[in-house]
């Protein structure tokens, strides 16, 4: 994962596969894209454990999986707010 150094302007990287995140207090659901970004697919999810295991999972699922970016999602409930 690259990182962006100057906050004003965010990169685009033309091609690359994407890690995208859906972030809960319980679980995290995780996906990834085609190499193109024209689909994405169910990669796992991941139930917390401690902060220090979380980390190392996430580690070794970004050196796996060598995303060129994360894409973070807002758990909105189906009723339109937002959930945790």
């Amino acid at each position: 994962v690259e990182e962006i150094l100057d906050l004003g302007e965010v990169p685009v990287i033309p091609d690359g596969r994407l890690l995208a995140v859906d972030w809960g207090l319980v679980r995290i659901g995780l996906a990834i894209s085609d190499q193109d970004r024209k689909f994405a697919f169910p990669l796992e999810t991941y139930t917390r454990r401690t902060p220090e295991l979380d980390s190392d999972y996430f580690k070794k699922v970004a050196v796996r999986e060598q995303p060129k970016a994360l894409i973070i999602g807002l758990p909105i409930l189906v009723k339109g707010t937002e959930g945790t």
